[in-house]
């Protein structure tokens, strides 16, 4: 880590206002951290071009969401009648 530079801080003013500093000078200090190195860059010469990813727009996701939760709804709709329908079941048998 290396300190970058030191700056003297700000009273608890309105934004945008640059007058009222503290003289009470702050550290501003900068990490570096490491990153792994890059993927290797494949040309197109050296074997076969993959499928470019196609980025879902709003719409194609809202429109998954709303298919997901109609399945969610037939499902649990299963799930109750198949429940009333034991559940009528045990009582004509009791």
């Amino acid at each position: 880590m290396t300190v970058a530079g030191v700056k003297t801080a700000r009273t608890t003013g309105r934004p945008g206002r640059s007058g009222g500093r503290s003289s009470r000078p702050v550290v501003v200090a900068r990490v570096t951290l490491a990153a792994p190195p890059s993927p290797p860059i494949i040309s197109i010469e050296d074997g076969p071009v993959a499928p470019l990813a196609v980025r879902a727009s709003r719409r194609d996701l809202h429109v998954a969401g709303r298919l997901r939760r109609r399945d969610a709804m037939l499902g649990l709709g299963a799930l109750a009648a198949t429940l009333g329908a034991t559940v009528a079941v045990l009582d004509m048998l009791h």
